[in-house]
């Protein structure tokens, strides 16, 4: 795909069709999506929606047309599905525009003797054919709503149609490079950061409804365990079987470690009668009168719990961060004898238990979560590098994205004003919520070098998840949350030899869906190599900054 990340467009069909082309094409098929132009004097502005190129078949212009779309009286008109508005279009015209256009461009680049097809086609991605075409639109070009699911099949159907009537030849390595560089050379091809954002998240949205279907298998299992590595949709798929639950009018418990987890999810699944989102310690203090202390909460809670008078308030009882409850915790919860009891959990990320309870290890139906739906593959790429995880299954679908960027600083101050570039950059090129922001430290906020950052960074900020907030806080409290943008700071690369600050860091680097940036003060080169001692030990190859980048597959400004 060319670009990778689909041009701006408000065009649902076009965004569909440019995943769906990402998704079933083979890599013999180039894809530009969105090629525009001038159209010399007259300055009228063209465009393609894609152009379809492949060595064997040459070059194949396609026309989108999404919304409710009727021939009648000759004419073919489209219904604009928000506005009601009906305009008359004439796909072929455009694209019969368009041939001319790439027939000028094919005879300055092609040497003396080449030649390339040129066909086009039409897809109406959101509706069906099931009645008269106009005349200059034949069905082997033409594809609706059903071609969706095999598109490889259509292109070929109309690949086939324009090779019969103009003739079939095979371009030359040299001929084929040199039209696909006009091509990305004299259009205009480069999509905007909001674009990117918006186009990932929708695929993001897409992986993470495909994980949901799990749950229809889960249907019929009272008790299961199901585990899985940061980004694979532990959390959506917790709260969407609690939704499910209390739609049946069954008093529902989601409960989970972080504080600030809880806070999160408050805001997008309010507390209801039938479902109720608590920690353990709040879901204690809900149920006791007030304790002087938590050690006291904790010691009460668990004698109400044992008590066989006590009516626990819950029918359902689904666990979220199952690797950081301590192990009487669960078994007091699953003594209850809740109709339903899952545990979602990620032995990764476990940092406040060394080793996961019996209720988890010895679990009768267990499930593991394979895909990642909330990381671009880069940033999946980086996180589980830090652990050394196998990564091939976990990103075979993940999203494509850029490569997080170290960023090395002479000072803090520096780092400060490196910072503050990052965040006014996002906010001015993507727009929408600040709460999208997290600024996460692997130290604590006291110790922090930058913990007066949030005075100075001209945005409102919090220690919490608050909405039209950026958070700033400690990689540990905002376990379970995630955000589009994170910058993590107080990195040691010397201490990334020790296990617990690797965890650390995976998580910390997990919690980023679409960009990620380390802050580095005056790193040396000696850095980077105690930083891969683990790594490379025994190794004839040397441990250095060039190293470090190509192990963590990241870039370093």
């Amino acid at each position: 795909m060319i670009p990778t990340q689909p041009i701006d467009t408000r065009s649902r069909g076009e965004l569909d069709l440019f995943s769906i082309f990402q998704r079933q094409l083979p890599n013999d098929y180039h894809v530009l999506h969105s090629l525009r132009w001038l159209g010399g004097k007259s300055k009228v502005e063209g465009e393609i929606d894609f152009v379809i190129f492949h060595p064997k078949k040459g070059l194949l212009l396609l026309e989108v047309k999404s919304g409710k779309i009727e021939y009648r009286n000759r004419l073919l008109l489209q219904t604009n599905s928000k506005t009601g508005e009906v305009v008359e279009i004439d796909p072929i015209g455009q694209l019969r525009a368009s041939k001319h256009k790439l027939i000028d461009l094919l005879k300055k680049v092609l040497h003396r003797g080449a030649f390339c097809p040129i066909g086009y086609a039409v897809w109406f991605p959101t509706f069906s054919l099931n009645g008269e075409l106009p005349p200059d639109m034949s069905p082997d070009f033409t594809g609706d709503f059903s071609d969706l699911t095999n598109s490889l099949s259509f292109l070929e159907k109309a690949y086939g149609y324009w090779l019969n009537v103009v003739g079939q030849t095979v371009l030359s390595d040299q001929n084929f490079n040199s039209v696909l560089h006009a091509l990305c050379g004299e259009f205009s091809i480069a999509p905007s950061l909001k674009a990117q954002f918006d186009f990932r998240e929708q695929q993001f949205v897409r992986l993470t409804n495909e994980q949901a279907r799990i749950l229809e298998f889960l249907e019929e299992q009272p008790h299961a365990v199901i585990s899985g590595a940061a980004g694979t949709g532990k959390t959506l798929l917790a709260m969407e079987k609690c939704r499910r639950l209390a739609e049946n009018r069954e008093p529902t418990l989601y409960l989970c470690f972080n504080r600030q987890l809880r806070q999160f999810l408050s805001l997008k699944f309010p507390s209801n009668s039938w479902l109720q989102v608590h920690t353990f310690h709040s879901l204690a203090a809900s149920l006791l009168p007030p304790c002087p202390n938590l050690e006291m909460l904790e010691y009460q809670f668990s004698d109400l719990l044992l008590d066989d008078r006590f009516e626990f308030p819950f029918q359902h009882v689904i666990v979220d961060e199952g690797q950081d409850f301590r192990e009487e915790w669960l078994d007091l919860m699953y003594l209850k004898e809740p109709q339903t009891f899952y545990i979602f959990y990620d032995k990764h990320q476990s940092l406040f238990q060394s080793e996961l309870s019996r209720i988890i290890a010895e679990a009768d139906c267990r499930l593991t979560l394979t895909r990642n739906c909330r990381n671009t593959r880069q940033i999946g790429k980086t996180a589980t590098k830090m652990l050394q995880m196998p990564a091939d299954r976990l990103l075979a679908e993940a999203v494509e994205g850029e490569k997080p960027i170290l960023l090395e600083v002479g000072s803090v101050r520096e780092g400060f004003e490196k910072v503050k570039h990052l965040i006014k950059h996002h906010v001015r090129e993507i727009g929408g919520d600040l709460h999208e922001i997290a600024i996460l430290t692997l130290s604590s906020l006291e110790k922090s070098a930058f913990s007066e950052l949030p005075r100075q960074l001209g945005f409102p900020v919090s220690e919490e998840f608050e909405q039209n907030k950026i958070t700033f806080t400690t990689a540990r409290k905002f376990k379970g949350l995630e955000a589009a943008l994170v910058v993590l700071l107080d990195l040691d690369l010397p201490a990334l030899c020790d296990p617990l600050q690797r965890n650390l860091t995976y998580v910390a680097c997990s919690r980023a869906k679409h960009a990620l940036f380390w802050v580095v003060v005056r790193p040396e080169e000696t850095d980077y190599a105690q930083a891969l001692a683990n790594e490379f030990a025994g190794r004839r190859r040397t441990a250095n900054r060039q190293a470090f980048k190509s192990h963590f597959s990241i870039q370093i400004q």
